[in-house]
């Protein structure tokens, strides 16, 4: 990380000089975006394993304040709660599936749910936020799509979530195992799917006492 940040400030210095050519500048521009986004996703999906490998990490090392994300989100008197990241896909992704499976969902749902923030990897709204770059410098659509690690860096790939939940189990036996030795344990998820699941028979429209489930178990 060091020498990547070291080559990045480089690159910024002899950026700055030559874009006062003139002509010249949007080329330069791109090729710097170019230089970031692979210094990005060399840094992000190689030098740390990936980054199912990543949300691995975070589990292990922040069982405090991933804890108290489950408490705000379960609990009705905050209600209604918003919780989000950057890319809506990482931090926002793990914990949605942390609460999703304490709620009874399926892997696999949960692996689809997770997928769904794909559609808006390559927005260039999203690669300008993600890699704090202005638009003359994001390259192509095409040429980012091509670059070995950017979909799993910008999107959300099965891979990703696939690779943090076999790290999970082998950590901790089972997704809960994990839930258990940050205080999730069994009556609070019973508690915590009494209080917002919907029975199956449920009539779309109407109430179940004061909540609105988030997802129905697979």
């Amino acid at each position: 990380f060091l020498v990547g940040s070291l080559l990045l400030k480089m690159v910024r210095g002899i950026y700055w000089m030559l874009t006062r050519l003139g002509p010249t500048r949007n080329h330069l521009a791109v090729f710097y975006g170019k230089v970031r986004v692979k210094l990005y996703a060399h840094c992000w999906c190689n030098a740390i394993g990936g980054f199912g490998q990543m949300y691995f990490l975070w589990c292990v090392n922040n069982p405090g304040a991933i804890k108290e994300a489950m408490d705000v989100a379960t609990d009705m008197h905050r209600h209604p709660v918003l919780f989000h990241c950057t890319s809506g896909k990482d931090r926002t992704g793990i914990t949605a599936a942390l609460l999703l499976h304490a709620a009874g969902v399926s892997k696999g749902r949960i692996v689809a749910d997770y997928c769904q923030s794909h559609i808006i990897a390559f927005n260039s709204a999203h690669i300008e936020q993600a890699f704090q770059m202005a638009q003359d410098q994001i390259p192509s659509i095409s040429w980012l799509q091509a670059q070995p690690g950017v979909p799993m860096l910008l999107g959300a790939v099965s891979e990703s979530i696939e690779r943090w939940w076999d790290l999970m189990e082998e950590g901790y036996g089972s997704m809960d195992g994990y839930l258990d030795s940050i205080g999730c344990h069994d009556v609070w998820r019973r508690e915590w799917k009494a209080t917002f699941l919907i029975p199956a028979d449920h009539k779309v429209g109407s109430r179940v006492g004061p909540c609105v489930a988030l997802r129905s178990p697979a």
